[in-house]
């Protein structure tokens, strides 16, 4: 007879809860609070000792004693759903607190705050869990709070800097009429028109190949349909921002393969006629 005690569905041991916590504390302790200028690779002491966020601004060290007060909650069980109640709420709050802290004071974000966002973030996945998301599954109520995320992280702030850079100025002043002149300054009307000719050719490509794929795969008695359907799951599994962004830091100014043809033919390129550009010099509007 099996008496082993089953763990009810979204029932996180303390363990678990605790070791998110712990890893949010050391990375407030020994990782930069804000971003470093040249990186992880080339910094100074003094540098890396005023990015620090007990160093950068007392307030931080709100974050790291907001998590040491959940620690004893990991252990002491609430009645009813208040314990997953008590991690969404606070869990929530410091996300958005963050957030808002680094978007106000206009500062890029270091390695701490981003390794205590992930794991505010799994503290705010165990907490929907605990009250029925997914149906208890917390790995499954994870998986959901890491995709939006990744969209919101890669697709909405990008589209959001984007616009305020362009409706405001240096001062932080709003200025709408500036969108229309740079939209209407040199060299941007080419770059609207090459991204709509490129929208419009890609949805048109991917729906003749889509249709093409369903009806092979439904009209077809080949074997071969079969293989066809792992195709499928193919943009499931690389969503287009993670390729448009493999192909920036593959080809784009700073991209791996952009930086080693300038290195290896210089910054005029190869087969350089007089008085021309080369193939592999740098474009301003990449």
């Amino acid at each position: 007879m099996n008496t082993k005690k089953n763990n009810a569905p979204g029932e996180i041991g303390p363990r678990v809860v605790f070791s998110w916590i712990l890893i949010a504390t050391i990375a407030y302790c020994f990782l930069p609070w804000t971003a470093l200028e040249y990186g992880l690779t080339d910094f100074t002491m003094d540098e890396l000792q005023d990015a620090m966020g007990w160093k950068y601004n007392k307030a931080t060290l709100a974050v790291p004693l907001l998590l040491i007060l959940l620690v004893p909650f990991a252990w002491i069980k609430l009645p009813g759903k208040e314990s997953g109640w008590l991690f969404t709420v606070v869990s929530g709050a410091a996300i958005g607190m963050l957030l808002f802290s680094f978007i106000v004071s206009n500062t890029s974000m270091g390695l701490a705050a981003g390794v205590i966002l992930m794991c505010l973030a799994a503290l705010f996945a165990i907490g929907i869990s605990e009250l029925g998301f997914q149906r208890g599954d917390t790995f499954i109520a994870g998986a959901v709070i890491f995709v939006i995320f990744m969209v919101v992280m890669f697709i909405f702030f990008p589209v959001w800097e984007i616009f305020r850079n362009v409706l405001f100025n240096k001062a932080d002043e709003f200025v709408p009429f500036q969108f229309f002149r740079i939209i209407t300054s040199f060299g941007v009307g080419r770059i609207i028109w090459n991204t709509l000719r490129l929208a419009f050719t890609v949805g048109a490509a991917t729906t003749v190949c889509g249709l093409l794929f369903a009806l092979y795969s439904v009209r077809a008695t080949t074997r071969f349909r079969y293989m066809i359907r792992v195709f499928y799951i193919l943009p499931i599994i690389t969503p287009p921002f993670v390729v448009g962004m493999s192909l920036i830091l593959l080809f784009g100014r700073a991209g791996m393969i952009s930086d080693g043809l300038m290195f290896l033919f210089g910054p005029s390129g190869i087969f350089t006629p007089e008085g021309g550009q080369g193939i592999f010099e740098r474009s301003g509007y990449i």
